[in-house]
């Protein structure tokens, strides 16, 4: 219980040492779609997936993938089977996606016991609709399998943290981002910017994105807030994410668009 304390406090005397980080936020994933157009092969759908799989989920490339092959562990990693689909129903209005991942922070032995939701939103920022043409790519392959892995290449291999901090930085080249601060991070910084600035309730924000402090202020969170929180950006009543505000008024300026050089080939 005091390690988190203690920790937090050693940052504080050290703040030039934490490396500066900018989150994929979801105006990003439009501009780019803008930029080069609907992604036009299989591996282009997996990792737009990818992205906003990450970004909506507040993931962290390692909750979901290895750092190398050999590490490859599907009681850890995403595997086809913790993907499961939920179409529009008297309790969820929309149609959604609920994915069971073990967060990279938390012990093995506690298995995978945390849920993301995806649910369908505008078609070009959400991951449900990226998703849906991933699994229509794997299903004509013949790849999605329940005892495979969720995030794989066209080559058959799974895909690796480092791979994914190459993908988000050079999707973030093609649009004049400063790549050096784009990671496998960055879908849950960009994930959690989106959320507070469309007014997301902090306790709930904590919730949403499965951090440690949520289980000691989730008692904060009074009933009224919640149902108030619930009603403006849930679809049905167990906590399916709505992603339809816009972000775009809170983006930070940046350097213009740059030409597109295979975006989406690591």
């Amino acid at each position: 219980m005091r390690l988190p304390k203690l920790l937090k406090g050693i940052r504080r005397m050290h703040k030039r040492i934490r490396k500066k980080r900018l989150g994929w936020r979801a105006v990003y994933e439009r501009d780019l779609q803008k930029l080069i157009g609907q992604p036009a092969s299989p591996e282009a759908r997996t990792q737009k997936a990818i992205r906003c799989a990450l970004r909506q989920g507040l993931l962290r490339g390692a909750d979901v993938v290895p750092e190398r092959a050999a590490l490859f562990d599907e009681e850890r990693h995403s595997m086809v089977r913790d993907l499961e689909h939920f179409p529009a129903s008297e309790h969820f209005e929309q149609p959604h996606f609920r994915l069971r991942v073990l967060p990279a922070k938390k012990g093995e032995q506690q298995g995978k016991d945390e849920f993301v939701y995806l649910p369908k939103g505008n078609g070009v920022t959400d991951a449900y609709t990226a998703i849906m043409g991933m699994r229509a790519d794997r299903r004509a392959a013949g790849t999605w399998q329940a005892d495979m892995p969720l995030w794989l290449k066209a080559s058959g291999e799974t895909w690796l943290v480092a791979e994914i901090r190459a993908l988000f930085k050079a999707s973030g080249k093609a649009l004049g981002i400063e790549t050096k601060h784009l990671g496998a991070h960055c879908g849950r910084i960009g994930g959690a910017t989106d959320l507070f600035a469309e007014g997301c309730d902090a306790v709930l924000l904590q919730m949403q994105g499965r951090w440690y402090a949520a289980r000691r202020t989730a008692q904060h969170a009074t009933p009224a807030r919640a149902h108030a929180y619930q009603e403006t950006h849930y679809a049905g009543d167990r906590g399916c994410l709505s992603p339809s505000a816009s972000t775009e008024a809170y983006e930070p300026p940046r350097r213009g668009l740059c030409a597109v050089s295979e975006a989406y080939a690591l």
